[in-house]
């Protein structure tokens, strides 16, 4: 299974509960020291040993050259969870010249599930389909969806509206997964963690933390 923005927060939990569960994980994160020590605090999965695999999801090349160590590494992907995302105060440009926001929050993990379909297909069955799992927030239901602003003008929004906007944008194309996906042995799910005291929330969002 592979996680991505497994350095801390909703994404480190995730991977200590798959763990428990004796899963053999593939840890994308920016930084690969938080990855390193976040992989030696798993549980063991009792087969072949985690790994950390350096991943920027804002960079669409990066995406693809993570995607090619991984499917080095293994054929069969039970499961990927696109977790990674950005909640940022200022305008950013990814390296493609993309809006930083919507490059992580939606591109990056659309391209992602993209190039690991094939494991995905190879791991799953009909009886126990493989998941494509994209994390987002209830926050979105507040937020309607421009598409003139969803990149481009976006981050000349209120952080919290571009934000639930890419949410929004992610649950969308989760639908289209689904029909995508019709007849393979692959299940697209969006879900919502639940409100969580994470590092980002904390940094960005201090009122709504408090």
């Amino acid at each position: 299974m592979a996680i991505t923005g497994a350095s801390g927060g909703i994404g480190e939990a995730t991977a200590h509960a798959l763990a428990r569960l004796r899963a053999t994980l593939l840890l994308c994160v920016r930084d690969t020291e938080k990855g390193a020590r976040v992989r030696d605090a798993l549980p063991s999965s009792g087969g072949a040993a985690h790994q950390v695999v350096r991943l920027d999801v804002s960079d669409l090349d990066d995406v693809r050259r993570a995607a090619d160590v991984m499917l080095a590494h293994t054929t069969r992907l039970y499961a990927l969870v696109n977790n990674a995302g950005v909640l940022l105060d200022r305008s950013e440009r990814s390296p493609q010249g993309l809006e930083r926001a919507f490059a992580t929050n939606v591109l990056g993990g659309f391209l992602l599930s993209h190039l690991l379909l094939p494991a995905l297909v190879a791991a799953g069955r009909p009886e126990d389909p493989a998941r494509l799992v994209h994390v987002s927030s209830g926050g979105m239901y507040t937020q309607r969806i421009d598409l003139e602003k969803l990149q481009g003008r976006v981050a000349q929004l209120r952080r919290c509206r571009g934000l639930r906007a890419a949410q929004a944008s992610a649950v969308i194309l989760n639908r289209l997964w689904g029909e995508r996906l019709r007849g393979l042995p692959v299940e697209s799910y969006a879900m919502h963690p639940g409100w969580a005291r994470t590092k980002g929330v904390a940094t960005s969002l201090p009122r709504f933390e408090r």
